[in-house]
């Protein structure tokens, strides 16, 4: 409660409600506990903070329209075009100038990693940003597009940049399903590790399954 009070008056600070200067109210950075030595019963006295207040807001979202696999009106667009397209509709609405932008990180699953990356970057170039702005893929399965944002957003926090650009991108008509099964022989060790071998089975099979598959 006592941090929800304080983050309130930060806000408030931010709109011109509240004369008091955010850092004021910036709680004391703790201690590092001494490395070599174990971690203390709480580990409350050694939460990682913040050096500042200020909250990372999300200040544009947008997408491409969402249609059906090998049969909707998207079947036979590029990934390239359609992360294109996103980007570019974000620098319009938002004005940022692409230049400014620190980072941009995509989300992504099928296909190859290197695919997905250079795909990405062709999508930026072809957006207007500057090759000096960095970019790259990440892949937690089902919530990779969620893993790009806490990504830029934890990058923001941390100082790195003050601007990113995170999103997903897939194309279920031009990575079907069937092709980014496993291919070629398991190890022999997976072939004798049930719980290594649930590892290929598809997050739809693992939610239906229950709790005891691990992806």
């Amino acid at each position: 409660m006592k941090r929800a009070g304080q983050r309130q008056e930060v806000l408030a600070g931010h709109l011109g409600l509240a004369p008091t200067a955010a850092a004021d109210h910036a709680p004391p950075v703790p201690p590092t506990p001494p490395t070599g030595h174990p971690a203390p019963a709480s580990a409350a006295s050694y939460e990682r903070r913040a050096p500042f207040d200020d909250d990372i807001v999300i200040v544009s979202a947008c997408r491409t329209p969402l249609c059906k696999a090998r049969r909707g009106g998207l079947k036979d667009a590029d990934v390239v075009d359609l992360a294109a397209t996103v980007l570019q509709e974000t620098l319009r609405r938002t004005g940022v100038e692409p230049e400014a932008v620190g980072d941009v990180c995509f989300g992504s699953v099928l296909g190859s990693s290197f695919r997905a990356t250079k795909e990405c970057r062709m999508a930026t170039l072809l957006s207007g940003f500057p090759v000096a702005v960095p970019v790259h893929v990440v892949n937690r399965q089902c919530g990779s597009g969620l893993q790009a944002i806490a990504q830029v957003a934890a990058s923001i926090r941390a100082g790195f940049y003050s601007v990113g650009i995170a999103g997903g991108v897939e194309s279920m008509s031009a990575h079907p399903m069937p092709r980014v099964m496993h291919e070629g022989p398991l190890s022999r060790q997976v072939a004798q590790n049930r719980a290594a071998q649930d590892c290929l089975l598809t997050m739809g099979n693992v939610a239906a399954e229950g709790p005891k598959f691990v992806c």
